[in-house]
């Protein structure tokens, strides 16, 4: 084994281990490795929520930009109607 290789597959252990709560520390208890697990389930629940609310947000502006896009037409509708002499 070379030199640098057990310092840079200890980095990337170390790394690994900050990265996820899946390889936790032995040595922590078990009430930590259950608090970290709840940590986790709670992020993915926030990422979950936050998907759908970026989604209602879209769907939202999606509604408003419609509605306003049929106020438009409606308007031009009735500017057409009055100039052809249409009574509206």
């Amino acid at each position: 084994m070379a030199l640098g290789t057990k310092g840079a597959a200890d980095t990337f252990k170390a790394s690994r281990q900050t990265e996820s709560s899946a390889l936790v520390d032995p040595l922590l208890g078990s009430e930590a490795k259950a608090l970290m697990l709840h940590r986790d389930k709670l992020r993915a629940e926030i990422n979950t929520l936050l998907q759908h609310n970026q989604f209602g947000a879209t769907r939202q502006k999606l509604l408003c930009d419609k509605d306003a896009d049929v106020k438009k037409s409606l308007a031009t509708n009735r500017q057409a109607g009055k100039r052809s002499g249409a009574v509206a």
